[in-house]
């Protein structure tokens, strides 16, 4: 997205997380993540509009090729901060 409105070609992205944390109530899920099998996969993105509007960008603008993930973990509903 940020390549396609900047007119740069894709590469990569770096992004750092300055604040990151688990509250309680989200640590079975934490645990079944980590206990479960990693898994090699490589998603591609693809962006359906065309647009140089970073803002113009909507939700079905976007579909994922090759997505797979480990259907073994069941986390269910994942509770956020509100």
């Amino acid at each position: 997205m940020f390549a396609q409105v900047s007119g740069l070609e894709v590469g990569t992205l770096t992004h750092n997380i300055g604040d990151c944390h688990i509250y309680d109530r989200h640590i079975p899920l934490v645990e079944k993540l980590i206990e479960a099998k990693s898994m090699d996969v490589h998603p591609k993105l693809i962006i359906k509009n065309p647009t140089k509007n970073f803002y113009d960008f909507k939700v079905e603008d976007f579909e994922i090729e090759g997505y797979d993930y480990n259907k073994t973990v069941k986390l269910g509903k994942i509770p956020v901060a509100k």
